[in-house]
Order: structure tokens, then sequence, then C-alpha cells
């Protein structure tokens, strides 16, 4: 199966989605832990920096949405409210007050990044046109300051591309070309 992972801040643990639940295992091995079960499909889990908590995406609202869970298993949280769109890659911002994901309004729907904060107020679109097509597996830069995300052209490139976190256009980074199977980057 497909699986995302993350490792915590301190390096000791790694929490994983597999089969639409989240597990917890220490990363020198041994049993995993649930920290998620039941009929909804959680996945794309990312801890805080803080380590206290993680972000994920989940159906258990009926539709795709963006939540949170702290590793206590006391608190989890829905960010984002609707049964309409459908998100992926969430993850936090180096001071763990935002988040950033992309969010498309359904199959074959344009995904665009939006950021959060993480008392769910309403996601802000982040960055001002011309934006990318089908964005997807946002990071934060470590001092916060800016975005990284990738696209997915019509033809055989991937590009990555830099956005400041408070808007402005994004500027493209790199291109990842496929020539026969043999990757072949170059800076911009």
């Amino acid at each position: 199966t497909w699986m995302s992972l993350d490792v915590s801040p301190d390096g000791q643990t790694i929490v994983f989605d597999h089969l639409g639940d989240l597990f917890s295992v220490p990363i020198t091995g041994g049993k995993a832990t649930p920290l998620t079960k039941g009929m909804a499909v959680d996945a794309q889990p990312r801890f805080s920096p803080d380590g206290k908590k993680i972000v994920f995406v989940s159906d258990k609202s009926g539709g795709d949405n963006v939540w949170t869970l702290s590793l206590d298993l006391k608190d989890t949280t829905q960010i984002t409210m609707g049964n309409n769109n459908l998100y992926a890659s969430p993850d936090w911002s180096p001071d763990g007050n935002y988040m950033v994901f992309s969010r498309s309004p359904g199959l074959g729907g344009v995904a665009k990044l939006f950021v959060s904060h993480i008392e769910g107020k309403a996601p802000m679109p982040l960055g001002r046109p011309p934006l990318p097509q089908k964005t997807i597996g946002a990071a934060w830069s470590p001092d916060g300051q800016s975005i990284y995300f990738t696209e997915a052209d019509a033809g055989q490139q991937l590009h990555l591309y830099r956005v400041n976190r408070n808007g402005g256009a994004p500027h493209e980074v790199v291109i990842r070309s496929w020539d026969y199977g043999a990757p072949v980057g170059r800076l911009v």
C-alpha cells in the first residue's frame, strides 16, 4: 500500500498511516501503537514542531478535511470544514501556528495551496496569479518565510516552486525532466 510517514522532532518516534489508520512506533522498532481506528480513512500524518500533535487528512466528517490529533489522544480538532474538497500534503509551519496543504474541488480538479491557522480559521489561498496548476507536496522552509511545492505539468516535467508565506508570485526553483527514464534536473 502507499504509506506516508514522519519522524518526530526528537528523532525517537515514527508516525505512519496504514490501511486508513494512523500508528506510532519507536524509531528503534517494536510494536506499532494505533492512534486512530475505525471506518474513517486517516492518512498523511505530520508531526508538529513540538512533537505533541500530528496533522493529517481524514474523511471522518463525511468528506476529506484536515485534522489535528494530540499524541496523548485527548484532543482531535477539525481544521477545515465542508465535505466537497480533497486535501493532500498537510505540513506545519516551523512555529507550529499554521499549516499549508493542497486543496482541490474533487477528483480531477485543480489543486491549489492554502494556509490555515491551527485554530481553524478559514483557509487562505497562497500566492497570487499566475499560480501553477495541480500543486502538491507543500513544505515550509526551516525559517518559516517560504513554502516550497511541486507541480506536475501535462508533459513529463516536475517543477519545484518557492513562494513567500505572505503571498506574492511563486518562483520556479527546479525543473526535473524525464528522458527515457533518466531524471535530468536543472536550476532555473
